[in-house]
């Protein structure tokens, strides 16, 4: 009828299907065309008010939404319909307690209330009220087992009370009500490696890949599961398996070259770091882990130029920053590798490694007082650090300033004693110093 620029009628059933069609492919705009025509041809009809107002929440344009709900009201104030897309932009607007009154209202006013269930779990899990959701939901899945977003949503909740024990029970009864479930199975398998039994989880997730082999996610969690249990060769061919129904990512390509990394086979490991950042450039990832192995592998100017990559996309990643200081360190760059190290503190980082690492790059250069300092500022911000207190405690002894030396490895003892040989084991030259063996069987207990 567009196309031809011709008005034919349809009745409103069809105008129905043929806006839900668009609505359910994401075609926001074709199906509010369709809905505008509806209302034209059928301006008493209050499903098509309605459904422009659903239409019109999606796009976040509430005022004219609410327009609509008020034209469909004076139509027929007691629909259920009315009440469900009013309580869809109460809670968008974050007022939760006032939708769920229009849900409860619709649930009384239908004649099917379980399909109510789902909107007020969803609103219970919007307040953080996961305990009162799950009910809604184990009676939406008992109406509906196949209901994939309500399973997941259970999932949720059980999760955040770590109710793991009734998640299992739970989903062992959706099973056997549905035992084609392959996300039921699949959550199975998620609540028993939480709970450490992984022997069981992996024979769950077998059943959701031999229902739905084309089910990517099961087959990213059973990897995941055989990388835990340290299974890094069969983790990578489970990986690569999804490749026969799905195209390569980045993010694949990554984790098969973490599983041949743990394999030590840094040359397979490389090569699908490669493919990897190939794939997906943005994939910062991928770059700071090609740049990990290539230093590894003796490559510095390589690792250089991928984690600069790497900072290039996310420039505030303290690990990223770190490790370029490090590797400036390794060959010989103090200056670039000093630069890197002041970036990391003005980008607010407290690690104790950096405060030790950028002292101990600033002795190297015989910066002493300015070493010293760092190692001050970093006790200071970390007065918690046992590291930092043996580290500060190890150069004053080595400077012959024994007063504060004492000050700060009685400290140090006192944070974590069975650390004690650190400070000798760094600075094996201290290891004729009396003092420091009577301050160390001084705390002995």
């Amino acid at each position: 009828m567009l196309k031809q620029n011709s008005v034919l009628f349809f009745d409103v059933h069809e105008f129905e299907d043929i806006t839900d069609y668009y609505y359910e492919r994401g075609k926001i705009n074709q199906a509010l065309v369709a809905a505008n025509m509806a209302m034209e041809q059928h301006p008493f009809s209050v499903s098509f008010p309605i459904k422009r107002a659903q239409l019109l929440t999606v796009s976040n344009k509430m005022e004219e939404a609410l327009k609509d709900l008020n034209t469909a009201e004076s139509l027929d104030p007691n629909n259920v319909e009315l009440y469900i897309a009013r309580g869809t932009i109460l809670s968008k607007q974050g007022f939760s307690e006032r939708a769920l009154a229009l849900y409860y209202k619709a649930a009384k006013a239908s004649d099917d209330p379980e399909e109510m269930d789902t909107y007020i779990a969803y609103e219970y899990q919007n307040m953080g009220e996961y305990a009162k959701a799950i009910p809604y939901l184990k009676r939406a899945l008992k109406y509906n087992p196949e209901d994939e977003i309500a399973v997941y949503n259970i999932a949720f909740c059980f999760d955040m009370l770590n109710l793991h024990e009734e998640g299992i029970k739970f989903f062992e009864q959706i099973i056997d009500w549905n035992p084609y479930s392959e996300v039921s199975w699949y959550q199975l398998s998620v609540i028993y490696s939480k709970i450490g039994k992984n022997d069981k989880a992996l024979n769950a997730i077998d059943y959701a890949i031999v229902i739905d082999d084309t089910f990517t996610a099961a087959y990213y969690e059973r990897a995941r599961l055989y990388e835990e249990e340290g299974r890094f060769e069969e983790a990578a061919n489970t990986y690569l398996e999804t490749f026969a129904f799905e195209t390569p990512t980045g993010y694949s390509y990554l984790k098969i070259g973490n599983c041949y990394r743990e394999m030590k086979n840094q040359q397979h490991a490389l090569q699908f770091f490669k493919k990897a950042t190939k794939e997906d450039p943005q994939l910062d990832d991928a770059w700071y882990e090609l740049a990990s192995i290539s230093d590894e592998m003796g490559f510095n100017n390589e690792a250089i130029y991928c984690i600069k990559k790497a900072l290039d996309i996310d420039n505030e990643n303290p690990d990223y920053w770190f490790f370029l200081a490090d590797v400036y360190r390794k060959i010989g760059l103090m200056e670039e590798a000093e630069m890197v190290f002041q970036k990391l503190i003005e980008l607010g980082n407290i690690d104790p490694d950096v405060w030790i690492d950028y002292a101990e790059l600033l002795f190297d250069l015989e910066e002493i007082d300015d070493a010293l300092e760092v190692l001050y500022q970093g006790v200071k911000i970390n007065p918690e650090s046992s590291d930092l207190h043996y580290r500060l405690a190890g150069y004053l002894f080595t400077l012959n300033e024994d007063t504060d030396a004492a000050e700060f490895l009685n400290r140090a003892l006192e944070l974590n004693y069975d650390d004690r040989e650190s400070i000798v084991n760094v600075f094996p030259h201290l290891k004729t110093r009396s003092v420091i063996y009577q301050l160390i069987n001084s705390h002995r207990v």
